[in-house]
């Protein structure tokens, strides 16, 4: 089982939020997904806490498309490992669509399967993409089909916000 998702915590300055979650995360949150990136493609599931892995992305996708069917939650993002959407991806799903408010909606800790390894990213449910570093230091957003997140951010993130 997952806990590694978490709500926006409703304060406006993003570096006091990105600091205490640090502190945070590498105290009491589990990271969202254990499976190592070997080619597999996972779903993670922020309303039941539970990650899904299938061996093809198509499967991953039309199995995230079920869950935010039938668990009320939407597909927020996908990662991948590799630039142009190659290599293991995950996606993650979020309770609603994110609101344009100018503050992280909703916080994915990454595990150390997936922790400095993302190439490239697809937003969707209305969300952008924001890519953290070990140093809390960000990139993005990154918004729609973004092939190469860019060597600044590349197989660096350690944390994934969505707003």
């Amino acid at each position: 089982m997952m806990n590694g998702f978490m709500r926006r915590a409703g304060t406006s300055r993003w570096s006091l939020v990105v600091a205490v979650f640090g502190i945070v995360a590498a105290i009491a949150l589990p990271a969202v997904a254990t499976a190592a990136p070997a080619n597999e493609h996972c779903v993670y599931s922020a309303t039941t806490k539970q990650l899904s892995c299938y061996q093809t992305l198509s499967a991953a996708t039309a199995s995230g498309r079920r869950m935010a069917r039938t668990s009320g939650d939407v597909i927020a993002a996908v990662v991948f490992e590799h630039q142009n959407y190659g290599g293991a991806s995950l996606t993650l799903t979020a309770p609603s669509p994110c609101v344009k408010n100018d503050k992280i909606d909703y916080w994915y800790p990454l595990s150390a399967a997936w922790q400095k390894k993302i190439s490239s990213v697809q937003s969707w449910g209305s969300c952008w993409v924001w890519l953290y570093r070990q140093d809390n230091s960000r990139e993005g957003p990154f918004i729609g089909n973004v092939p190469n997140v860019g060597r600044d951010i590349e197989d660096q993130a350690v944390l994934v916000g969505l707003s």
